[in-house]
Parts: C-alpha cells; structure tokens; sequence
C-alpha cells in the first residue's frame, strides 16, 4: 500500500511541475547577415593557428544576438526580420560589453 501511494504522489508532482512550466520565448532578430565569413577569435580544434570562422551573425538592436552557421542563425528569423546577403565579405567580431 505505501508503494502505491508513493508512485501515486511522485506521479502527480512530476505532471503538475510539467504542466506548470511554460517554454522560454525565443527573441528573433531584427537582422540577419548570411554567407558572410566572420572572425570569432576563437581556436579551431585541430589547431591554435586554425581561428574558427562563423557563417552568419544576427542582430537584436544595436547587440549581437547570435554568431555561427548559417542554419543555426536563420533559426531567429522573425516575420519583421530583414536578411543581408554579405557576399563572402570578411568581417570581425566585435566583443560588447
């Protein structure tokens, strides 16, 4: 009896604190710049000289929302969000503080 009831009540604590979460809103981007080749100043893996190189950047005003692929940045594109074509252009990653 006392097992029953156990698994009874870990069983509707566990739905209750599922339903009572409410999923995060993902902030989309005001501006998305693809097929660019960004700088992050971060090493590769294979090597300290390799610098990793990012693809697309998304921006939320005047801030950096995201760096990285161009799958994972398009991930942020809103209904208002204009997208910029940069054409292989070679930019740096500014750190904001």
């Amino acid at each position: 009896m006392i097992p029953r009831l156990c698994f009874l009540i870990s069983t509707i604590l566990l739905t209750t604190s599922m339903h009572s979460q409410t999923p995060t809103p993902v902030v989309k981007a005001d501006t998305i710049y693809v097929h660019a080749n960004i700088y992050t100043g971060v090493a590769g893996a294979s090597s300290f000289h390799e610098i990793q190189r990012a693809q697309a950047l998304a921006l939320r005003g005047d801030r950096i929302l995201a760096v990285g692929s161009e799958a994972d940045i398009l991930k942020l594109k809103g209904p208002a969000t204009t997208v910029v074509r940069a054409s292989d252009q070679c930019w740096f990653q500014a750190a904001h503080g």
